[in-house]
């Protein structure tokens, strides 16, 4: 494979340039050079050898990465190459959300207005590129792993140079010789032995990792001397047969050009007439570059747009949804309070209630008590008085009553004469005597009774 620095289009003002009008040769520094400047472009496009770049969605990070490859690319064409990772949460109404949390459209959308977001990242990268005077072109793989993506990248594309961040900027110091990032590390442990990968940090060199060997590749000698006469044969071709100066500057030096390269120029036309000036690579790039990326720049602002305005009114009909949600939500609020209110009320109207009979209730106690009270003085009251009147009451029996000796009973009635029998009942007889001179009825009971008639 041969490694040769990219060529810029050549604008021909006169007639094209052809192979066979070289016929002859020229005597530069004193020594026969093959007039085959014509024939540098084409078939460097053939062998050209793009160097990578891995650059990451801060342009600010990975400008310095950038930067340095731009001036150690030896002026050979650079291809930005970008692992895209789409985001796990994807915010929404101030919030953050699962991607399987949400519809299949809103999330398209959202994936789209990142993409698009990546595409204005890598449209800053060309710039700063084309601001070099370097021809940039872009790769992109989505992968979920930033290092798998760019193994992946490097398996299919069989990347042979790659330039790559070995830490983060801030992670930067003098005595860093390894990369230190994990996705860094992971790249050069398991990246194929034929990819020549250089670490950098911070616009420095931290840790070259060389090829250990590529299908084809020649041995370090032979591109050298390859090199020395490619460069030799580029640089000292410098007139025309017409006397016109011809500006062979623009062509970069090859580098690494295989045998039968050299075989190949050698056995070139030696006649040169008919090469004209060419145009500067800056210029001629700008010229090509500047409309198609006003164009392209047109295309993403439009997507962009588009992509933005599909998302904002997904966004206001999640909000409207929102909005109603939180009104029915409102609304049962409301609607609760106010039965919380209603109830609260309740509570206390029965704890007023419950306050007042239950004062109502230590009343009646306290006039229970009190009536206790007043019944036990009037019981003993009573007690008190029924004691005095029977004892009164047996004082005035015994007035009243009087009593007699069986020996005056017999007496009065002469010994219980039939004569003064005046009555005579079932349990006993009655008599007329004369008592203490008084005239008496005297009941005698029969012995087995003890009630009178």
């Amino acid at each position: 494979m041969a490694v040769v620095s990219p060529v810029p289009p050549i604008t021909q003002v006169g007639s094209p340039l052809r192979l066979s009008e070289f016929g002859g040769s020229r005597k530069m520094n004193g020594r026969s050079c093959s007039s085959s400047a014509s024939e540098v472009a084409p078939v460097a496009r053939m062998i050209e050898e793009k160097i990578y770049v891995a650059v990451g969605k801060s342009v600010k990070e990975s400008k310095s990465l950038l930067v340095w490859a731009l001036q150690n690319s030896g002026g050979k064409k650079i291809c930005l190459l970008h692992v895209h990772t789409p985001a796990l949460m994807i915010p929404m109404m101030g919030a953050k959300f699962p991607a399987s949390s949400l519809k299949e459209k809103e999330v398209r959308a959202f994936r789209d207005i990142e993409r698009q977001e990546m595409y204005k990242i890598l449209a800053e990268y060309l710039r700063l590129c084309r601001k070099a005077g370097v021809q940039a072109e872009e790769l992109v793989v989505e992968k979920e792993s930033i290092e798998d993506g760019i193994l992946e990248l490097i398996t299919s594309h069989g990347i042979k140079k790659l330039v790559m961040g070995a830490a983060a900027n801030r992670r930067y110091s003098k005595t860093m010789i390894a990369p230190k990032s994990k996705k860094a590390t992971s790249v050069k442990e398991r990246a194929p032995a034929y990819c020549h990968i250089w670490f950098v940090c911070k616009g420095h060199l931290i840790h070259p990792r060389y090829l250990v060997g590529t299908p084809g590749a020649r041995s370090d000698a032979s591109s050298d001397e390859c090199e020395s006469r490619s460069t030799s044969q580029g640089s000292n071709l410098s007139a025309s047969s017409s006397g016109e100066m011809v500006n062979l500057a623009v062509v970069p030096s090859l580098i690494t050009v295989g045998s039968f390269m050299a075989s190949e120029i050698s056995t070139l036309p030696e006649n040169a007439d008919g090469l004209y000036h060419t145009s500067p690579p800056t210029v001629l790039e700008r010229t090509l570059v500047d409309p198609l990326y006003e164009q392209l720049k047109r295309t993403m602002e439009e997507s962009i747009s588009t992509r933005r305005e599909a998302l904002e009114e997904a966004l206001r009909r999640a909000k409207a949804e929102k909005n109603a949600i939180e009104a029915i939500h409102r609304d049962h609020k409301a609607l609760l309070e106010t039965q919380i209110a209603e109830s609260d009320q309740t509570v206390k109207e029965f704890e007023q209630k419950i306050f007042a009979a239950v004062e109502l209730l230590q009343k009646y106690k306290e006039e229970r008590e009190e009536l206790q009270v007043v019944r036990d003085n009037a019981l003993r009251q009573a007690e008190e008085l029924r004691r005095s009147r029977a004892e009164a009451s047996k004082a005035t029996m015994d007035e009243f009553f009087s009593e007699f000796r069986f020996t005056e009973i017999e007496e009065a009635t002469n010994n219980f004469d039939p004569s003064l029998k005046i009555g005579e009942g079932g349990y006993g007889s009655i008599y007329r005597g004369v008592l203490r001179h008084s005239q008496v009825a005297i009941k005698m009971l029969h012995a087995h009774s003890m009630q009178g008639p």
